[in-house]
C-alpha cells in the first residue's frame, strides 16, 4: 500500500509520474494518489483578479491565506483542472483512476481553525476569516472499497467541516492522514525540490537519509513549505505500519521510480531495540 502525493508546484512531470504509477499498479501495489494545485491555482487567481496571498505562522510555517474567493479558485484549479488531468493520464496507461475531492462522500473531514496568529503584510496579526482547518477524520472505508474494486483514488483538498462546509487543508498533511488511516507502508511526497537540504540554495547539501526519530532535529533545515512536509512525515509515522517517507523531485522523468530506488530524502522508521524481560 503506497500513498503518493504529487505536488502542485510548477514543473512537476505529471505524465511521467502517472506512467510510473501504472507500473506499480501492474506489479500489484495498491496506490492512492493525493495532489495539490498551487501553481495552477496561482495562475488562475491572477487571471481572475484574485492573486494568491501567503501568510507565515509564528513558528515559521508558510501557508496560503484562504478566504471564500481564494477557496473558489482552489476548487476550480484542483477539481476542475488538475484532478481530471491526472485521472486522464492514468487512464491513458490503463489504470482505473477515479477523481475525488475531500468533500465527496465526506472523504476528508476537518475542523476550521477559529483563529490563526501569523505574520501578514509584515505584521503579526490574529486572522479569523481564514478558511483553513485541521483534519479530523479520513473516510478510510470509501478508499479501501475503491482499492478493493481495483480503482486508484486521485484525491485533492478541500475538506469538509460539518459546521462550515468546504475548507482548505494542506495536501501534504492530507496525504499523511490518508497514509495513517489506510495503514500504508510508504508515503511519497513528490515536490519541485530534490529533498531536504541543509542549504536550500545548494542541491549538493541534500540529506539523503535519517530515521523518524530525527525529524524534529532536522526541522531547522526546513524552509517555507518544507516545514509542512516534515510535519506531515511525523504525522504519517503515527501509523505503525508505515516503513518510510520519501521526499523527492517530481520534475524529472521517471521521478517516482527514481525515488523508490533511493533518490531524494528517505525517512525510515527506526528499528527499535528488542526489550527482553528476564525472570528473576
Amino acid at each position: 500500500m503506497i500513498v503518493i502525493k504529487l505536488g502542485g508546484a510548477v514543473g512537476i512531470d505529471y505524465a511521467s509520474c502517472c506512467k510510473n504509477i501504472s507500473y506499480l499498479v501492474k506489479e500489484g501495489f495498491k496506490v492512492v494518489v493525493v495532489h495539490g494545485g498551487s501553481d495552477i491555482a496561482n495562475n488562475l487567481g491572477e487571471q481572475l483578479g484574485v492573486p494568491p496571498v501567503y501568510i507565515t505562522s509564528t513558528s515559521g510555517v508558510t501557508s496560503r491565506y484562504t478566504n471564500s474567493d481564494s477557496l473558489d479558485i482552489l476548487n476550480l484549479a484542483m477539481k476542475g483542472r488538475l484532478n481530471p488531468l491526472i485521472v486522464e493520464q492514468l487512464l491513458k496507461y490503463e489504470v482505473k483512476a477515479i477523481g475525488l475531492s475531500g468533500i465527496d462522500g465526506m472523504l476528508i473531514q476537518a475542523q476550521k481553525k477559529s483563529a490563526i496568529k501569523a505574520v501578514f503584510n509584515g505584521k503579526t496579526q490574529i486572522i479569523r476569516d481564514d478558511l483553513t482547518g485541521k483534519i479530523t477524520k479520513i473516510n478510510s472505508e470509501l478508499i479501501t472499497m475503491l482499492l478493493d474494486l481495483g480503482y486508484i483514488p486521485v484525491i485533492s483538498p478541500p475538506a469538509y467541516d460539518p459546521n462550515y462546509g468546504a475548507i482548505n487543508v494542506d495536501a501534504d498533511r492530507t496525504a499523511a492522514a490518508i497514509a495513517q488511516a489506510i495503514n500504508a507502508e510508504c508515503l511519497l511526497l513528490m515536490s519541485n525540490i530534490p529533498g531536504l537540504m541543509t542549504d536550500c540554495n545548494d542541491v549538493e547539501s541534500i540529506i539523503h537519509y535519517f530515521t523518524h526519530h530525527d525529524i524534529e532535529k532536522n526541522m531547522k533545515y526546513a524552509k517555507g513549505r518544507m516545514k509542512l512536509k516534515l510535519i506531515a512525515s511525523a504525522e504519517a509515522f503515527l501509523n505503525q505500519h508505515l516503513k518510510k517517507v520519501i521526499i523527492a523531485d517530481g520534475r524529472q522523468y521517471d521521478a517516482i521510480q527514481k525515488a523508490l530506488n533511493g533518490q531524494g530524502t528517505i525517512i525510515e522508521r527506526a528499528v527499535e531495540k528488542e526489550t527482553r524481560i528476564y525472570e528473576q
